[in-house]
């Protein structure tokens, strides 16, 4: 399995974790590359589970 590389385009109201253009890197489809990584929180995290295998 590939690289899934998720960009945050738009933030709704207020977020402390995330900024525009922040990318959260996984390798091989489940593990996560922290050296590319800028941040994850688990609410993030809870909203990519069902999309990232499929992807």
């Amino acid at each position: 399995m590939g690289k899934l590389r998720i960009t945050v385009v738009e933030i709704k109201g207020h977020c402390p974790i995330y900024k525009i253009a922040d990318k959260i890197v996984l390798d091989e489809g489940y593990r996560f590359n922290l050296q590319k990584t800028n941040n994850v929180c688990m609410h993030s995290f809870a909203s990519i589970m069902p999309y990232y295998v499929a992807l």
